[in-house]
C-alpha cells in the first residue's frame, strides 16, 4: 500500500491480507522539506541560519519546513539580513547583491598622474590627475606616481590624507613560486607575486612568505634589494 497526503513524503508498507481477518496498518509520515537555493554577489559570502555560521555560498540544501533568520556576511561589505518562512516542498530560490563599504583618500601634494591598484592583485582601479578626493571600496591599495608610491589601507566612511613617499625595488631570487607580502605595520597580505621577479613598494618594512620560508626586509629609497627566502 501507498500513503500520499499533501506536505508529506509518500510512503510504501507492504501488507498481508489473510481470509476472514482484520489488519491495522501504521504509517510514520515525513513532513516534505524545502529546497533552498542561494546565490551571493560578490561570489562566496559567509551564510549565517539563525546566527550560526552554516555554508558558503552559492547554497543548494534542502532544510525542514519553518522560520529562519538568514544573515550573508562578506569582507569589505554591508551585511544583509532577511527572515523566510520555508514552507513544506517549497522551492526558495534567492540571490543576495551586497553593496561595498566605501571610503575616501585624498593625494597631498602631488600634481602628476597617480594610478590607483588594487594592492593585492596589482589591477589598476583608477587613476587621477591632481589631489583631490577619490572615493573608494574599502581594501588595501598602492598608489603609484612618477617615481614616488603610498600603500593605504581605505576604510570605512573615513578620509585619509595620502602622501606618495620614494620607492625602491625588491628582487626575489633563489626561490620559483608564489610569494605573500605583508605589510609589517597590519600585518596583511598587499601582494601575491610569482618568484624570481621584480617588485615595486614604498618605503617600509615588509615580510615575505613563499612555500614555508619567510624573510623580512627593509625597502630603501630608490635603492634595489636583493631577497632570498630562507627557511
Amino acid at each position: 500500500l501507498q500513503l500520499t497526503l499533501d506536505q508529506y513524503l509518500p510512503q510504501n508498507s507492504p501488507v498481508r491480507v489473510q481470509l476472514g481477518e482484520i489488519d491495522t496498518a501504521y504509517y510514520d509520515l515525513t513532513i516534505r522539506p524545502a529546497h533552498i537555493t542561494l546565490t551571493s554577489e560578490p561570489k562566496g559570502a559567509q551564510i549565517l541560519l539563525d546566527n550560526k555560521p552554516w555554508r558558503t555560498a552559492p547554497i543548494d540544501e534542502l532544510l525542514p519546513p519553518g522560520n529562519y533568520d538568514l544573515r550573508i556576511v562578506y569582507e569589505g561589505y554591508q551585511p544583509e539580513m532577511t527572515q523566510v518562512k520555508l514552507e513544506p516542498g517549497e522551492n526558495f530560490v534567492r540571490n543576495y547583491t551586497l553593496i561595498q563599504y566605501m571610503g575616501t583618500i585624498r593625494i597631498h601634494d602631488y600634481f602628476g598622474q597617480v594610478d590607483i591598484l588594487d594592492a593585492l592583485t596589482n589591477r589598476l582601479v583608477q587613476s587621477v590627475q591632481k589631489p583631490r578626493d577619490v572615493i573608494l571600496p574599502v581594501g588595501l591599495y598602492l598608489l603609484r606616481g612618477g617615481h614616488k608610491g603610498a600603500l593605504v589601507e581605505v576604510q570605512k566612511d573615513k578620509r585619509i590624507i595620502v602622501k606618495l613617499t620614494d620607492q625602491g625595488i625588491v628582487r626575489i631570487q633563489h626561490y620559483t613560486g608564489s610569494v605573500d607580502i605583508l605589510d609589517n605595520n597590519s600585518q596583511r597580505i598587499i601582494r601575491q607575486v610569482q618568484s624570481p621577479t621584480d617588485i615595486n613598494l614604498p618605503v617600509g618594512q615588509y615580510t615575505l612568505r613563499g612555500g614555508g620560508r619567510e624573510t623580512t626586509i627593509t625597502v630603501g629609497q630608490n635603492q634595489t634589494q636583493d631577497v632570498s627566502l630562507s627557511q
